[in-house]
């Protein structure tokens, strides 16, 4: 990845339903205050994320929108780590109250849990 590109590519995504059903059938679970995180494996050689943040979990879109960044940014850094899973993060309730620092601190954790779980 060159310096200009930034974010995830269209393939790193999960987009269709079925691609989410699929990972919410059999999931490995990680489970914190802060974030549910579902994992499954793909046949493919990369990982793949979905977002699953509820309006009724977190009411502001702004602060919506600030967590499903800090969530892709995680998940960009910790991708080679994670090859050959499909996951869904979904947020729980008051994580608006969380700042940066923990929910990243949140996210590393789940990472490292599913990776392990997963091998």
């Amino acid at each position: 990845m060159t310096s200009l590109q930034q974010g995830l590519s269209p393939a790193n995504r999960l987009k269709k339903p079925d691609e989410f059903k699929r990972v919410f059938k059999q999931p490995l679970r990680s489970i914190d205050g802060q974030f549910i995180v579902l994992a499954r494996q793909n046949q493919l050689p990369f990982a793949r994320l979905g977002l699953a943040i509820a309006k009724k979990h977190i009411h502001l879109a702004v602060t919506r929108n600030r967590v499903k960044r800090l969530i892709r940014e995680s998940f960009r850094r910790k991708q080679v780590d994670l090859s050959g899973l499909d996951i869904v993060v979904m947020a729980q309730k008051n994580l608006e109250q969380d700042c940066n620092t923990v929910l990243s601190r949140a996210l590393s954790k789940h990472w490292k849990k599913i990776a392990r779980c997963a091998r």
